[in-house]
């Protein structure tokens, strides 16, 4: 995992996933979109995985927390529901090869 600077107010609270020296992404097309409802744990398992898809790149699977709010509000009284997931990612340079969609580098996180 690689932490952003809080100098680059973007990043903030987020990390990116490095493999050697590839970048991974996670893509809309793995993944239910919004990507900004994922959380990532600092710590958190990381595996290799096979993209069905994209047989020529090893794939990452990460465990994370996807929040929700009731009825998608934009504005509520209680937190976030939390369920785990896998996430999916792929390498960077892959990214937008099968389908538009959605696609984030730096994942929210949590210590």
């Amino acid at each position: 995992m690689l932490y952003a600077n809080p100098k680059v107010a973007p990043d903030q609270g987020r990390t990116a996933i490095l493999r050697g020296p590839l970048v991974y992404c996670v893509e809309e097309t793995d993944n239910n979109a919004p990507l900004n409802a994922f959380v990532v744990k600092d710590g958190a398992s990381i595996r290799m995985s096979d993209i069905d898809d994209l047989p020529e790149a090893v794939g990452l699977a990460i465990e994370a927390v996807a929040e929700s709010q009731p009825d998608d509000a934009l504005y509520v009284t209680t937190p976030p529901m939390r369920a785990p997931v896998t996430l999916k990612a792929i390498p960077y340079y892959l990214w937008d090869n099968r389908a538009p969609g959605e696609m984030l580098v730096w994942l929210r996180r949590e210590a």
